[in-house]
This record gives structure tokens, sequence and C-alpha cells, in this order.
């Protein structure tokens, strides 16, 4: 009862950072590399990213995503050869973990995958500042990994952190449920995942700290909303977080007019960055045909991928 006490008495801002440090302790030491739905390829993404490359990598006469071939041995080392993906019978094998771990980065032996390249960068920034920091040491594959999924949830308990400070009502509730095991699975993970959720927490804390708190929607106020509806549109383009601007009465503007421009204009920035950012991409040819000769470059079908080429150097 005394434990319970303590807890009651801190904030839940606080609370929430007390108990999501060790949780997430748990979820890194506990989850396997790549176990993470998806997370091989949100890694490559991640990894393409901090080494500066927004765009495809021009080849001769096609475009793809180039990345250490080391990283793709270690996935296939911590998953297939172990028989663990999408097997929840299958159990870690010490020795090939051993192995994957002990794999050198090799940065100069690459090969190209396909993996969703069309996605905004923007939910892969701090796995890519994770990566790019261990870039640094010359870390291996799965350092790299870790690394970015440390900074993963060092920005969703940070981002989580400051929307359950930030809403006026339910605090406790955000709190909870930023600590789900879904949530926080995802958190520790390289995926775009932990990023979407941490923004869309702090984005719904703020609608109601303005539809609860806030006298009026002023220049500031709609120049936030208009920030977070690019962000998320760039993030998440069909999630159509635009509307829950809905939720503001209509008592926090000047008049029907004000919310109907102040509003639409949030609506409309969302949609915006979402066609320009489809429209940008559109415009570059994501995997065309590659050329036609073998000889130009190395073929061979990688597990989990469409297809693969070992590059020569230049």
């Amino acid at each position: 009862m005394r434990i319970i006490k303590r807890f009651s008495n801190i904030e839940p801002r606080f609370l929430f950072i007390v108990l999501a440090i060790p949780y997430a302790a748990i979820m890194l030491c506990w989850t396997p590399p790549f176990q993470v739905p998806d997370e091989q390829s949100h890694f490559f993404r991640s990894y393409m990213l901090a080494e500066g490359k927004l765009l495809e990598d021009r080849l001769q006469k096609g475009t793809g995503g180039s990345i250490p071939e080391s990283l793709v041995r270690a996935w296939d080392i911590s998953t297939n050869q172990q028989n663990i993906r999408s097997n929840p019978q299958g159990k870690v094998d010490p020795q090939s973990m051993a192995r994957a771990w002990a794999l050198p980065l090799n940065r100069d032996q690459r090969i190209v995958v396909d993996v969703n390249r069309n996605r905004s960068p923007l939910p892969y920034l701090p796995q890519a500042l994770g990566i790019r920091l261990g870039l640094f040491f010359d870390a291996g594959p799965l350092f790299l990994l870790y690394l970015g999924r440390i900074f993963a949830f060092v920005f969703y308990a940070a981002l989580c952190f400051f929307a359950v400070g930030t809403t006026p009502i339910l605090k406790n509730t955000f709190a909870i449920l930023a600590l789900t095991p879904m949530s926080m699975s995802l958190a520790c993970s390289v995926s775009h995942d932990a990023v979407t959720i941490a923004v869309s927490f702090l984005y719904i804390s703020y609608l109601f700290k303005l539809a609860f708190e806030t006298e009026k929607i002023e220049k500031k106020e709609t120049a936030a909303l208009l920030a977070f509806s690019v962000v998320l549109a760039m993030i998440k383009p069909f999630y159509l977080w635009c509307l829950l601007v809905t939720i503001i009465p209509l008592s926090k503007y000047k008049g029907k007019t004000d919310c109907a421009v102040k509003a639409g204009s949030v609506v409309f920035a969302y949609f915006a960055a979402a066609k320009c950012w489809n429209a940008f991409n559109s415009m570059i040819k994501f995997f065309p045909s590659f050329p036609r000769k073998r000889e130009s470059m190395s073929f061979r079908r990688l597990p989990g991928f469409r297809v693969s080429a070992t590059l020569r150097p230049e």
C-alpha cells in the first residue's frame, strides 16, 4: 500500500518515464533482432538514411536501395537460419546469434535490395541518428540495429513525456496507453511506428489542450496545428489525423468564419503535404527495369525481397 501511495504522488509524466525506462530495457533484451514485424525493411531504410540517401541509388540504367551485404546476412542468420521468423515455437540459437553479432559491417561490399523507399524519411530520423553514431565507430550490423532501437525509444519516451504533460485531461490514460505492450514493443524497435505513435500522442494531447484549456485559437496555435498536420501527413498520409481538429469547439474561435479558415487550412495543409510527397515520388520510377545483360551486375534472390544485385566498384 505504501508503494502505491508513493506512486500516486508522482506526476503522471514522470511516472511514465520511471516505468518506461526499465520496461524498455526488458523489451530490448527480450526481443531478438528483427522479431518486430518488418523490422528488417525498416532497418535497411534507416541505414540508407543514415548514409544520407533520401532517394534511390542510380545503377547504370536502374535504381535501387544500396546497403552493405552484412546487414542482410545478419538478418538471415538471426531469423531464417534459425527458423524463428513467424514461428512462435522457434527458439534463438546462441551460437547463431554469436555469429551474427560478430559480423563486421564491411561497407564496401554492397547489394541492392527492394524496400519501401517511397515512404518519407521523417519517421526514420531517430533510428538513422543512432545508426549514424554507430557508423563513426564502425559498429557491426546488430550493434547498429540496437543503436537504432535505443534512439527510437528515446524519441518515443520524450514525446510521450511531453504529451502526458500537455494534455489537461486523461493524463493517466495517456501514460497507460503509452506503456501498453504493443506500443512499447514498437517503440523499442527501428519501425517507423515508434515515431508515428509518439507524434500522434503529442498531437492529440495538444488538441485536448486547445479544446479544454486554451481560451482562443490564435496565430501561434494555428501555426502549431499546421506543423502537426504536415508532419503527420508525411508520416502516415492515410490516417486522416487532420480531421481530429474538429474536436475543438466553435467557442474557441472568433466566429464561424475564423473557424472555417483556420480548421480548413489545417485540413488543406494535411492533404497538400501528402499530395506533394506522392507527386514527388511519382516523378521517380522506383526500380525501373535493370540492364538486360547479366554481366553488368550479379543478380541473386534474397528471402523476403523481390530482387537484389551485388554492386561492383566503379
